[in-house]
């Protein structure tokens, strides 16, 4: 399946979530995300620790937490939680990494669309740290 790729930033943890969770995430009106791509999950306390499905793309679904903002809802599923994350310093020491957006900016925002080498750069620090997800991401073909 074609699949893109967003690197999502809370001040929220769901380190607790159970695998399977069905939630929800807010985005700006003209973010491009479409029912089937992952948000990888970034929070400052742990990195990038955590991947999402999107499982319903916009519609009769309201959050308050969306809507104050003038934001639409996405709901969402948790696939993978990494036992051990991609920290802000793996990123900041890395070559390319620390090149980034999402790196320069120190995760300022709450949406960042991956380009290809960027998230074969992440993928392959993730895959390094954590060698039983080099099959989950073997199921899914990226594209920009």
């Amino acid at each position: 399946m074609a699949t893109k790729v967003f690197l999502a930033v809370s001040r929220n943890d769901f380190t607790h979530y159970n695998l399977g969770r069905e939630s929800f995430w807010c985005f700006y009106k003209n973010s491009k995300v479409l029912q089937g791509d992952l948000l990888l999950m970034y929070k400052s306390k742990h990195g990038i620790y955590q991947v999402y499905e999107v499982i319903q793309i916009p519609s009769d679904i309201k959050e308050f937490d969306c809507q104050y903002r003038d934001m639409v809802t996405v709901k969402t599923k948790l696939l993978l939680t990494f036992e051990n994350p991609l920290t802000f310093n793996d990123m900041k020491n890395d070559d390319f990494l620390s090149t980034i957006g999402p790196v320069r900016r120190k995760f300022q925002n709450l949406l960042f669309t991956l380009k290809e080498d960027e998230l074969d750069a992440i993928l392959s620090l993730i895959k390094k740290a954590n060698p039983g997800t080099t099959d989950f991401f073997k199921e899914y073909t990226f594209k920009e």
